[in-house]
C-alpha cells in the first residue's frame, strides 16, 4: 500500500486490542493489518510495535469517483479502494467520507479540486466538460478492423468512462471481449473494447470519470488491454483518441 513517511509507531499495552487501537487513531482495522502486515488478529501482543500510517479525510463529491479521487492525490487507485475496504468502484456515494492513504491532503482533504479539474499528475475529472483517458496504462496505436488506442493493464482494473454521455451497448461483441458503447451530445461513440465485466447497463447515463467495467482479456492476446475507440457517428468514421481528448482539454 502506498502510504506517506509520517507515520507514527505505537506499542501494544495490557488490554488493547487492534480495534480499539483503530478507533484511538481513528484508522480502520483492515488499513492496520494490511500497512503492518498482520493476517492473525491473535498475534498481537503486548509490547508488539505498530505502525499507524498518516491518513487522511476526503468527503465525496458529485462527479467524483475513485480514480479522479486518486488522481488528485496522486496515489495508486486500488491503494485508495483498498484503504477504504472497497471492492466495488461503482458504490461510491455523493457525501461519503473516505480516507487517504498517504496523509498528504490538499486543502485539508476536502479540496473542491479533486472534482473541479487540475493539471498535472493531480488533475482530476469535471463530468461537465472535461475528457480523460479511460485508464492510466501504456498506450500505443492499433489498427486492425477498428482503429483506436490500445491500453495496457492488469486484468480486474477499473475502466473509466472518458466522456459523459448515453451507454448505447453494454454486451459482448465478436471476439472483443464485453464491449461499451458511450454515445455524447456531440454526436461521437466513445468505444471501450475488451472488458471482463461491466458495471453499467444500456441505457444509463455516465459521467466523466464514472466507472464502467473492468479490464479482461479479448481475441489472442495473452495481455489484458482495453481497445479504446471514438466514432463519429455523423461522418461514420474512426477518430483519433489522443486528438479527440485533447482538444477538449
Amino acid at each position: 500500500m502506498l502510504l506517506g513517511a509520517d507515520e507514527t509507531t505505537y506499542t501494544v499495552q495490557k488490554g488493547d486490542t487492534l480495534y480499539r487501537i483503530s478507533l484511538k487513531y481513528d484508522i480502520p482495522v483492515d488499513v492496520l493489518m494490511e500497512y503492518n502486515k498482520i493476517t492473525n488478529v491473535q498475534s498481537v501482543r503486548v509490547g508488539t510495535k505498530i505502525i499507524i500510517p498518516s491518513m487522511s479525510r476526503y468527503t465525496v463529491k458529485k462527479g467524483d469517483t475513485f480514480y479522479s479521487i486518486a488522481r488528485h492525490y496522486d496515489i495508486d487507485v486500488n491503494d485508495l479502494m483498498s484503504a477504504n475496504n472497497i471492492k466495488d468502484a461503482a458504490s461510491l456515494r455523493t457525501g461519503q467520507t473516505i480516507v487517504i492513504p498517504g496523509g498528504k491532503a490538499a486543502d485539508s482533504g476536502n479540496d473542491s479540486k479533486a472534482a473541479a479539474g487540475t493539471t498535472g499528475t493531480t488533475a482530476s475529472f469535471d463530468p461537465k466538460n472535461r475528457l480523460s483517458w479511460p485508464h492510466p496504462g501504456a498506450r500505443e496505436s492499433y489498427n486492425g478492423k477498428m482503429q483506436g488506442i490500445l491500453i495496457e493493464g492488469t486484468r480486474g482494473d477499473l475502466v473509466y468512462s472518458s466522456s459523459s454521455g448515453r451507454v448505447i451497448w453494454a454486451n459482448p461483441y465478436r471476439g472483443y471481449g464485453n464491449v461499451v458503447l458511450v454515445q455524447s451530445e456531440d454526436g461521437y461513440v466513445y468505444g471501450y473494447l475488451g472488458n471482463n465485466d461491466l458495471v453499467v447497463t444500456v441505457g444509463e447515463e455516465v459521467e466523466t470519470g464514472s466507472a464502467i467495467g473492468r479490464m479482461g482479456t479479448w481475441f489472442h492476446e495473452t495481455k489484458s488491454s482495453l481497445l479504446f475507440i471514438v466514432w463519429h457517428a455523423a461522418k461514420r468514421t474512426y477518430m483519433d483518441p489522443a486528438a479527440i481528448l485533447s482538444s477538449r482539454n
